[in-house]
């Protein structure tokens, strides 16, 4: 079971010593179904075997966002594989990533030690050492590095890099139909107003049986809801920015 003490982008060591631009935001990370390494693939293949016979399970989740530009990849080693893709309305998801990056600066301020670590388990998603996933794009990569650079365009910053990443997401359901049938958008407000139908797609997409995840599930029900101990704290100029730049991202997902 998966819970707020499971450790996240274990398997990213992995990717980063077989790929070793794999989090070079200079250049383009999207691994497509043309992407072929061996020597990986029967790693990985076998990486996950081992877990599965040393558990006793017969599937495996992995929880990393950097697969988001490796889904083709993915797909064509594991073409059975079932993709989750979750979303959050751009103001409140743009609000808890610059939460995030100002946590990890501060711990890495006071436990220098973890800015090592993280570069070794290959999370550089905030901190001191923060990277970008280039989604193909690197004009965006770019304006995203300048209007970081000043204060005053921070946030907006960060609502091109929410568009950057959802708009390729989006784009790739539309011309994958492969990727499309694997993949289910969830959405972070869909599973907090409505946990039981949205609980239930999960469990549908994923191929798990429902009944084994009855006691799972009205618990999540029961305690399910939209965070309470901390919102969003943007100017009136901030939210204007991101509502104009993630508008048309935002409503490719319902938004």
């Amino acid at each position: 079971m998966v819970t707020r003490e499971s450790p996240e982008a274990v398997e990213e060591v992995f990717w980063q010593d077989f790929f070793k631009n794999n989090h070079n935001e200079a250049i383009s990370n999207v691994m497509n179904g043309t992407m072929f390494n061996p020597n990986f693939e029967l790693f990985y293949r076998n990486h996950i075997r081992k877990l599965l016979i040393s558990q006793g399970c017969s599937r495996y989740l992995a929880k990393n966002n950097y697969n988001i530009t490796r889904l083709e990849y993915i797909h064509q080693i594991f073409p059975d594989v079932k993709f989750l893709l979750i979303i959050r309305n751009p103001v409140n998801q743009i609000a808890s990533l610059i939460k995030q990056t100002k946590l990890f600066m501060e711990l890495e301020k006071n436990y220098p030690l973890l800015t090592d670590w993280h570069r070794l388990t290959g999370h550089s998603e905030f901190g001191h050492n923060q990277l970008c996933i280039n989604t193909g794009d690197n004009e965006i990569i770019q304006k995203i590095r300048g209007l970081w650079k000043n204060e005053k365009t921070y946030v907006k910053g960060w609502a091109y890099y929410w568009s950057s990443l959802y708009d390729y997401v989006m784009n790739l359901l539309d011309t994958n139909k492969e990727i499309e049938e694997a993949a289910l958008i969830v959405r972070y407000e869909d599973l907090c107003d409505s946990p039981a139908k949205t609980i239930d797609n999960i469990l549908s997409h994923t191929e798990l049986p429902l009944n084994n995840f009855e006691k799972i599930k009205k618990y999540y029900i029961r305690h399910l809801h939209k965070p309470t101990y901390y919102s969003p704290n943007f100017t009136n100029q901030e939210l204007q920015d991101i509502s104009e730049v993630t508008k048309t991202t935002a409503s490719r997902f319902g938004y």
